[in-house]
């Protein structure tokens, strides 16, 4: 089971925005979302779920 997790992400450089990350559960999708930051060398300050949907 999969599913797409929504989160409110704030970071220092950009302030606050959506991202998203499909993932079999809420801290891989964490951990995807603040990989993909990392790279983008953001400083991310807070994640909060905003919302979950089952994808097929």
């Amino acid at each position: 089971m999969q599913y797409l997790w929504k989160f409110e992400v704030t970071t220092l450089e950009r302030g606050v925005f959506m991202e998203s990350a499909p993932a079999e559960t809420e801290r891989m999708a964490e951990l995807m979302v603040v990989g993909d930051l990392a790279e983008a060398e953001q400083t991310v300050v807070e994640i909060v779920l905003m919302d979950c949907v089952e994808v097929a």
